[in-house]
């Protein structure tokens, strides 16, 4: 824990299940890197470069991700609560079912990210580029939205399937 790894090359680095709580990570190469069911709060990410990253199911709870560029990373199942993303660079990013309760995205370019399940309760989204982001069936309650029109907003015959499939399980 607390590790000062600000600037280091970790790229393609296995990390699943570590203890990275309040580690520095500032302006690391963490590209391809996997931090599956780590844990990341409090860390510090700001301006890590994480291009395909895997974040699934780790913990990432009030840890800083400012500037960072994190296009197609994977945060599937993770919590984010109150994490900051301001001006994060997350194209194509993955949040799947991820807790981003007051997590904030201000700024932050979430060009076809998909926040389906997600929970972006009280997140503050405000000045986000949201084009064809997919916001299906997402908790909002609370949020406060920039722009929304160019997102997919929920599709109700996926709905319609999902719920078929779950009680067809």
């Amino acid at each position: 824990t607390g590790v000062d790894w600000a600037g280091l090359d970790l790229r393609l680095s296995q990390f699943k299940g570590s203890n990275f709580t309040r580690a520095n990570l500032q302006g690391a190469m963490l590209e391809q890197a996997s931090f599956l069911e780590a844990n990341l709060t409090r860390a510090k990410l700001d301006r890590a470069k994480a291009k395909n990253a895997l974040f699934i199911q780790a913990v990432l709870a009030m840890a800083s991700l400012r500037g960072a560029e994190l296009e197609q990373a994977h945060f599937v199942g993770a919590d984010l609560t109150t994490a900051d993303f301001a001006k994060a660079k997350l194209h194509q990013a993955t949040f799947t079912k991820a807790t981003c309760h007051a997590a904030s995205f201000a700024g932050a370019d979430l060009t076809y990210a998909d926040f389906s399940h997600a929970d972006v309760c009280a997140a503050n989204l405000m000045g986000a580029t949201l084009f064809r982001a997919c916001l299906h069936a997402v908790k909002d309650e609370g949020t406060t939205w920039g722009d929304r029109s160019a997102a997919l907003l929920p599709d109700e015959a996926r709905l319609q399937a999902e719920g078929w499939y779950a009680k067809n399980q």
